[in-house]
Protein backbone atom coordinates (compact mmCIF):
# COMPACT_ATOMS: atom_id res chain seq x y z
CA UNK A 1 0.00 0.00 0.00
CA UNK A 2 1.57 3.63 -0.65
CA UNK A 3 2.19 5.67 1.89
CA UNK A 4 -0.31 8.27 2.62
CA UNK A 5 2.31 11.11 3.26
CA UNK A 6 3.08 10.38 -0.46
CA UNK A 7 -0.15 11.19 -1.99
CA UNK A 8 0.13 14.88 -2.19
CA UNK A 9 2.54 15.15 -4.59
CA UNK A 10 1.30 12.21 -6.98
CA UNK A 11 -0.14 13.80 -10.20
CA UNK A 12 -0.91 11.68 -13.47
CA UNK A 13 -1.04 12.90 -17.15
CA UNK A 14 -4.29 13.59 -18.51
CA UNK A 15 -3.52 11.59 -21.17
CA UNK A 16 -4.60 11.05 -25.18
CA UNK A 17 -3.14 9.14 -27.95
CA UNK A 18 -2.23 12.84 -29.63
CA UNK A 19 -0.46 13.83 -26.43
CA UNK A 20 1.55 10.40 -26.03
CA UNK A 21 3.05 11.16 -29.69
CA UNK A 22 5.76 13.43 -29.18
CA UNK A 23 7.59 12.31 -25.63
CA UNK A 24 7.05 8.52 -26.29
CA UNK A 25 8.46 5.96 -28.88
CA UNK A 26 4.79 4.04 -30.26
CA UNK A 27 6.85 2.08 -32.20
CA UNK A 28 6.58 -0.85 -30.11
CA UNK A 29 10.03 -1.32 -29.81
CA UNK A 30 12.21 0.08 -26.40
CA UNK A 31 15.67 1.78 -27.52
CA UNK A 32 18.66 0.65 -26.74
CA UNK A 33 18.68 3.54 -24.06
CA UNK A 34 15.43 2.33 -22.57
CA UNK A 35 16.67 -1.50 -22.57
CA UNK A 36 19.96 -0.25 -20.46
CA UNK A 37 18.16 1.32 -17.85
CA UNK A 38 15.48 -1.49 -17.56
CA UNK A 39 18.61 -3.83 -17.28
CA UNK A 40 19.61 -1.62 -14.15
CA UNK A 41 19.30 -3.39 -10.72
CA UNK A 42 17.40 -0.23 -9.63
CA UNK A 43 17.52 3.25 -10.98
CA UNK A 44 21.14 4.64 -10.56
CA UNK A 45 21.73 7.29 -7.91
CA UNK A 46 21.94 10.13 -10.83
CA UNK A 47 18.58 8.62 -12.46
CA UNK A 48 16.01 10.96 -12.20
CA UNK A 49 13.75 8.79 -11.45
CA UNK A 50 15.88 7.22 -7.98
CA UNK A 51 14.67 7.87 -4.61
CA UNK A 52 16.02 6.04 -1.67
CA UNK A 53 12.70 5.38 -0.26
CA UNK A 54 9.18 5.01 -2.14
CA UNK A 55 7.98 8.00 -1.40
CA UNK A 56 10.98 9.52 -3.09
CA UNK A 57 11.19 7.44 -5.97
CA UNK A 58 7.28 8.32 -7.07
CA UNK A 59 8.07 11.73 -6.13
CA UNK A 60 10.90 11.55 -8.58
CA UNK A 61 8.92 9.55 -11.41
CA UNK A 62 6.18 12.28 -10.70
CA UNK A 63 8.86 15.09 -11.12
CA UNK A 64 10.05 13.37 -14.34
CA UNK A 65 5.86 13.37 -15.66
CA UNK A 66 5.47 16.83 -14.97
CA UNK A 67 8.20 17.70 -16.73
CA UNK A 68 7.63 16.04 -19.50
CA UNK A 69 5.49 18.86 -20.64
CA UNK A 70 2.12 16.51 -20.71
CA UNK A 71 -0.79 18.02 -19.13
CA UNK A 72 -1.03 16.66 -15.42
CA UNK A 73 -3.74 17.03 -12.87
CA UNK A 74 -3.54 15.67 -8.86
CA UNK A 75 -4.65 12.23 -8.46
CA UNK A 76 -7.53 12.95 -6.43
CA UNK A 77 -8.95 14.74 -9.61
CA UNK A 78 -9.34 10.93 -11.49
CA UNK A 79 -12.25 8.69 -10.46
CA UNK A 80 -11.35 4.82 -10.69
CA UNK A 81 -13.09 4.42 -14.15
CA UNK A 82 -10.99 7.27 -16.30
CA UNK A 83 -8.17 5.82 -13.72
CA UNK A 84 -8.72 2.65 -15.56
CA UNK A 85 -9.03 3.67 -19.08
CA UNK A 86 -5.82 5.38 -18.62
CA UNK A 87 -4.53 2.33 -17.75
CA UNK A 88 -5.36 0.28 -20.70
CA UNK A 89 -4.12 3.18 -23.05
CA UNK A 90 -0.76 2.88 -21.41
CA UNK A 91 -1.16 -1.05 -21.27
CA UNK A 92 -1.65 -1.04 -25.15
CA UNK A 93 1.46 1.40 -25.45
CA UNK A 94 3.66 -0.55 -22.80
CA UNK A 95 7.15 -2.21 -24.68
CA UNK A 96 6.85 -5.67 -23.46
CA UNK A 97 10.80 -6.09 -23.71
CA UNK A 98 11.34 -3.75 -20.42
CA UNK A 99 8.55 -6.18 -18.46
CA UNK A 100 10.21 -8.93 -19.55
CA UNK A 101 13.61 -7.64 -18.34
CA UNK A 102 12.04 -7.10 -15.06
CA UNK A 103 10.71 -9.94 -14.72
CA UNK A 104 13.79 -12.25 -15.59
CA UNK A 105 15.60 -10.61 -12.67
CA UNK A 106 12.76 -10.50 -10.35
CA UNK A 107 12.99 -6.68 -10.20
CA UNK A 108 10.10 -5.32 -8.67
CA UNK A 109 9.13 -3.07 -11.66
CA UNK A 110 7.55 -5.94 -13.55
CA UNK A 111 4.19 -6.17 -14.14
CA UNK A 112 2.26 -8.27 -11.22
CA UNK A 113 -0.31 -10.41 -13.85
CA UNK A 114 0.02 -11.67 -17.08
CA UNK A 115 -2.71 -9.88 -19.05
CA UNK A 116 -4.68 -6.91 -18.90
CA UNK A 117 -7.76 -9.68 -17.80
CA UNK A 118 -6.59 -9.60 -14.58
CA UNK A 119 -6.84 -6.24 -13.59
CA UNK A 120 -10.19 -5.95 -15.99
CA UNK A 121 -11.50 -8.66 -13.37
CA UNK A 122 -10.09 -6.57 -10.58
CA UNK A 123 -11.57 -3.28 -11.63
CA UNK A 124 -15.05 -5.05 -12.16
CA UNK A 125 -15.35 -5.96 -8.34
CA UNK A 126 -13.97 -2.78 -7.79
CA UNK A 127 -17.11 -0.94 -9.47
CA UNK A 128 -19.41 -3.50 -8.04
CA UNK A 129 -17.75 -2.34 -4.86
CA UNK A 130 -18.42 1.38 -5.11
CA UNK A 131 -21.74 1.22 -5.44
CA UNK A 132 -22.94 -1.81 -3.40
CA UNK A 133 -21.01 -1.23 -0.32
CA UNK A 134 -20.51 2.03 1.61
CA UNK A 135 -17.13 1.70 2.58
CA UNK A 136 -15.99 1.98 -0.82
CA UNK A 137 -18.41 4.55 -2.17
CA UNK A 138 -16.63 7.00 -3.72
CA UNK A 139 -14.82 9.98 -1.26
CA UNK A 140 -14.22 7.39 1.42
CA UNK A 141 -10.78 6.75 2.63
CA UNK A 142 -10.78 3.01 0.95
CA UNK A 143 -12.10 4.59 -2.16
CA UNK A 144 -9.31 7.16 -1.96
CA UNK A 145 -6.85 4.42 -1.24
CA UNK A 146 -7.57 2.87 -4.20
CA UNK A 147 -7.16 5.32 -6.69
CA UNK A 148 -4.17 6.76 -4.63
CA UNK A 149 -2.60 3.26 -5.58
CA UNK A 150 -3.79 3.22 -9.22
CA UNK A 151 -2.51 6.88 -9.69
CA UNK A 152 1.21 5.51 -8.22
CA UNK A 153 0.70 2.47 -10.78
CA UNK A 154 -0.27 4.74 -13.63
CA UNK A 155 3.05 6.64 -12.97
CA UNK A 156 5.53 3.77 -12.27
CA UNK A 157 3.75 1.85 -16.07
CA UNK A 158 4.49 5.35 -17.40
CA UNK A 159 8.34 5.81 -16.13
CA UNK A 160 9.20 2.10 -16.07
CA UNK A 161 6.95 0.63 -19.10
CA UNK A 162 6.76 2.71 -22.00
CA UNK A 163 9.64 3.57 -24.11
CA UNK A 164 10.80 6.97 -23.76
CA UNK A 165 12.52 9.87 -25.27
CA UNK A 166 13.27 12.16 -22.24
CA UNK A 167 14.22 10.27 -19.84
Amino acid sequence: MLARHSVSFLALASLTLSSLASPISTSGRPSASDLSRANQPRPLPDSAVHGSTASEAFAAMNKVLISSGLPTKACEEFDHGTLNSLARLLYSLRAPELDESYRSRGDRRAMHFDSLDHKELLWHGEAAATTSHPRYFPGTSSYNATREGKCAEMVMWWVHHLSLIHI
